[in-house]
C-alpha cells in the first residue's frame, strides 16, 4: 500500500481548513444579516406600535379637552341665564351674592377641565369667583395665583365672533383661559380659567398679555 505524504497530509488538512473558515464566514455572515434585518423589523414594529399608542392617547386627551369646552359652554348657556346673577345688576343684596357665589363655585366643580370661573357684574363693578383672587381695574383683570399675578385684558378679544381658548402670561406667571363669546353690549364678563393639572397637556401656538 502507497503511504501518503506529509505534505499532501498538510494540503488536505489546509484545504478542509479553508473550507471550513469558508463556511463558517459565509454562515456568520448570514446569521448575522438574519439578526440585523429582526432587529431592524422589531425596532419598526415597536416604534410603529409606540406611535400608534401615542395616537391613540392624544386622540383621546384631545377628544376629553373638546367634551369639556362643550360643557363649558352649556355652563355659560346656564350662567348668562341665571336669574341670581341678573336680579344681581339690579341689587347688591348680601343673600343674592351668597346664592351667585354659590352656584358659580358648583358649576365649577361639576367641570374638571375647569379650575375657576370668574363672572364679572359690570353695572356693579363686582367680581365673583368660584375661587381665585381676580381684581378688575380699568378694563384689565389681574388673575393672582400663589401671590403672582397675570393680566387679561377681554377688550382684545371682543372683535372675534367666536368662543376662544386664550393663553396669557407675565414675567411671573401664566394662565390659560377659555373665553366663550358675548354681546358686546352685554352687562357682564365671563371666563373660565383652564385647570392647570390640564394645561401641561396643550402647546399654546402664542401668548398673549396686556
Amino acid at each position: 500500500m502507497k503511504k501518503i505524504s506529509t505534505s499532501q497530509l498538510r494540503h488536505s488538512h489546509h484545504t478542509l481548513m479553508h473550507y471550513f473558515l469558508s463556511y463558517f464566514l459565509l454562515l456568520s455572515f448570514l446569521l448575522i444579516s438574519f439578526f440585523l434585518i429582526v432587529h431592524v423589523q422589531l425596532s419598526k414594529t415597536y416604534l410603529a406600535m409606540l406611535s400608534q399608542r401615542a395616537e391613540q392617547q392624544l386622540n383621546h386627551v384631545k377628544d376629553q379637552f373638546a367634551g369639556g369646552l362643550s360643557s363649558i359652554d352649556q355652563t355659560n348657556s346656564s350662567l348668562a341665564s341665571n336669574i341670581n346673577l341678573i336680579m344681581l345688576h339690579y341689587t347688591n343684596d348680601s343673600w343674592l351674592q351668597y346664592l351667585a357665589v354659590r352656584e358659580i363655585k358648583s358649576y365649577a366643580t361639576a367641570n374638571d377641565l375647569v379650575e375657576c370661573i370668574v363672572y364679572y357684574d359690570k353695572l356693579n363693578d363686582e367680581i365673583y369667583t368660584s375661587g381665585k383672587h381676580v381684581l378688575y381695574e380699568d378694563g384689565v383683570f389681574s388673575i393672582f395665583n400663589n401671590g403672582k399675578s397675570v393680566a387679561f385684558c377681554p377688550d382684545t378679544y371682543e372683535d372675534s365672533i367666536t368662543n376662544q381658548l386664550i393663553h396669557i402670561e407675565s414675567s411671573e406667571t401664566s394662565c390659560l383661559l377659555y373665553y366663550p363669546y358675548s354681546n358686546p353690549g352685554s352687562n357682564y364678563v365671563i371666563f373660565y380659567i383652564i385647570n392647570e393639572l390640564n394645561h401641561y397637556r396643550l402647546k399654546p401656538v402664542g401668548s398673549v398679555g396686556c
